[in-house]
């Protein structure tokens, strides 16, 4: 009975044991998990700035554009209006170029975890077969 009574402490201190170390990982992922998700919302803040800036040049090139049309209509070449939509445009392409690194940087952040588990899960394959041969 003393025998059944000491296996049943030691079957319950390692059990509790399991649970700090189960409840230690979780907590660990779960933060790790966080950071990611804090990182991704960042990034595509940082995405739609880069989108709204693209928005933006757009509507100053439409605009810069149909006042030139409108002068060229009236006959009158105007060299500010031709700068300003020359300008315009060139906004725009570095704002599309901006956005366009906003978004391979979101692609990829997002593509590393996979890609990391991916190879985890791998090298376990590999380890496992290695052991299944010995």
């Amino acid at each position: 009975m003393v025998q059944a009574l000491e296996d049943e402490r030691t079957a319950n201190a390692q059990l509790t044991e399991r649970v700090r170390t189960l409840k230690a990982r979780a907590e660990s992922e779960n933060a790790t998990l966080r950071t990611q998700v804090e990182e991704s919302q960042a990034r595509i803040a940082q995405l739609d700035i880069e989108l709204q800036r693209v928005r933006r040049a757009n509507a100053q090139l439409t605009d810069a554009c149909a006042a030139l049309q409108e002068a060229n209509a009236e006959g009158v070449g105007d060299a500010h209006l031709i700068n300003k939509a020359m300008l315009a445009e060139l906004e725009g392409l570095r704002a599309a170029r901006a956005a366009d690194v906003a978004e391979g940087s979101a692609i990829l952040a997002a593509l590393g975890p996979l890609l990391d588990s991916a190879g985890d899960t791998a090298a376990t394959a590999d380890t496992d077969e290695a052991e299944e041969d010995a």
